[in-house]
């Protein structure tokens, strides 16, 4: 089986596993990455905008919305969502940091 095969069996994945739960974000940023390597650009960028909406923190779904937003050549869109992206990562890695200084004072 090829890659576009593979990318279209995780669409129909994503796809059954956000008729469960519709507010499942990672069901929907990664819909949303698939749909962009099939080239679905506008399907990838709603389906992004979805996982955001649920989890706004999201570095992933911000990062990919960011390429498919490139892709489409939507430069300046692009460039505020990669900058969002990075922006979510380092404030999520910030808070494992203090997760682990709290669960290391607590030995």
């Amino acid at each position: 089986m090829g890659e576009q095969e593979d990318w279209l069996g995780a669409v129909v994945a994503c796809k059954r596993a956000i008729a469960i739960d519709p507010r499942d974000a990672h069901a929907w940023k990664y819909l949303g990455n698939y749909l962009r390597l099939l080239g679905d650009n506008a399907a990838s960028i709603a389906a992004c905008k979805k996982a955001i909406n649920i989890s706004p923190q999201d570095h992933e779904a911000w990062q990919i919305l960011s390429v498919a937003l490139q892709d489409g050549g939507r430069l300046k869109d692009s460039d505020e969502a990669k900058r969002k992206a990075h922006l979510y990562e380092l404030e999520n890695k910030r808070l494992e940091l203090d997760s682990g200084r709290k669960g290391f004072g607590a030995l």
